[in-house]
C-alpha cells in the first residue's frame, strides 16, 4: 500500500473547525510579522519613509488584538530605534504609553505581555538587545550554565593569582639573599663567567 502525504491525510481526516482556524490565524500572522520584517529592512535602507511606519504603528495599536501587538513587537523591534528619533519622540512616547495602559488592562496572554515588555526594556537601553548569551532561557539550561559558571570561577581566581605570580618582579632584598647563597664555598649551582 503506498504512503499517504499529509495533504492527502489532512484531507481524508480534517481537523475541526477550531483548530483550522487557528492554524489560518497562525499562518497570517506569521506572513504579517515576515512583511513587517521586510518593510523594517527597506526601513533601514532607507528605500520608505518612516512616516509610513508611524502610520502602521498607529494602525497596529488600535486593532487590540494579540496578532496586532505581535506584529507591532516585531516591527519595534526591528527598527525601533530608527524611528525613536528626536523629532518624533513625543509620538513614540505616546505610543509607549498605550502599550504601557494595554498591559495594565490585563486582556492579553502571557505570551504578547512579555512581548511587549521586552519592547519597552529594548527602548530603555536605547534599542540595544540582550546579548545571545543573556536571552530567555529555560530553567534548566539556566541551572546548568550556573554550576558551570561555578565550577569555572576558582579555576579563573587560582589562574589570575598564578598570572600574578609569574608578573611579580622579585623584591631587592630577596635578590641580595640569592647572591649570597652563590658566592659561599660548596654551592653547586654553577656560576656564568663573566667576560
Amino acid at each position: 500500500m503506498a504512503q499517504q502525504r499529509p495533504l492527502e491525510q489532512a484531507l481524508r481526516f480534517p481537523l475541526d473547525r477550531s483548530s483550522a482556524k487557528s492554524e489560518h490565524r497562525r499562518i497570517v500572522t506569521d506572513f504579517s510579522i515576515g512583511n513587517i520584517k521586510s518593510i523594517g529592512e527597506l526601513l533601514k535602507l532607507k528605500m520608505t519613509m518612516a512616516t509610513v511606519m508611524h502610520d502602521c504603528v498607529v494602525k497596529l495599536l488600535n486593532h487590540n488584538d494579540e496578532e496586532s501587538f505581535e506584529c507591532l513587537c516585531s516591527m519595534l523591534t526591528t527598527m525601533g530605534k530608527i524611528l525613536d528619533l528626536e523629532q518624533a519622540k513625543p509620538q513614540m512616547d505616546q505610543y509607549f504609553i498605550h502599550i504601557k495602559k494595554i498591559l495594565t488592562e490585563g486582556k492579553i496572554s502571557s505570551r504578547i505581555r512579555f512581548m511587549l515588555q521586552d519592547i519597552i526594556d529594548l527602548r530603555l537601553h536605547n534599542w540595544v538587545s540582550r546579548g545571545p548569551d543573556q536571552g530567555q532561557k529555560s530553567i534548566d539550561p539556566s541551572h546548568k550554565v550556573a554550576k558551570i559558571e561555578e565550577q569555572e570561577d576558582p579555576r579563573k581566581v587560582q589562574q589570575q593569582l598564578l598570572a600574578k605570580d609569574t608578573k611579580r618582579q622579585p623584591d631587592p632584598s630577596e635578590q641580595k639573599d640569592q647572591r649570597v647563597q652563590r658566592e659561599e664555598p660548596g654551592n653547586t649551582v654553577p656560576m656564568k663567567k663573566k667576560g
